[in-house]
């Protein structure tokens, strides 16, 4: 090893930090997207006329309406909990950012 060579890491390394606040951002990017996901790929409850309609299933097993309200509620819920988090996190992560864009510039 000559005497200008380092044994350190090399340039093209990236500080454990950066690499650790990379996932989290990749983190609470899969948390917002997955809340979306389940929004989307819900199927809907219709309501006509202040009530629930529920089309029929043919399978054999009997559901009860209120189970199918009841599941439709949960996924409701679950989507809210990850959007939010998500949501969240995301301005947690980017708050630096977002302030100095919300914050005025004088010249």
């Amino acid at each position: 090893m000559y005497a200008h060579e380092t044994a350190g890491p090399s340039d093209k390394q990236l500080p454990v930090l950066k690499v650790r606040r990379r996932w989290f951002a990749a983190i609470f990017w899969i948390v917002f997207g997955v809340g979306l996901l389940l929004q989307y790929f819900t199927p809907p409850i219709k309501t006509a006329r202040d009530a629930f309609v529920i089309s029929p299933i043919s399978d054999e097993h009997a559901t009860h309406p209120a189970e199918i309200v009841a599941r439709a509620r949960k996924v409701q819920l679950l989507s809210a909990i990850f959007t939010v988090t998500g949501a969240l996190g995301l301005g947690f992560y980017y708050r630096v950012d977002l302030v100095n864009l919300a914050r005025p510039r004088y010249r």
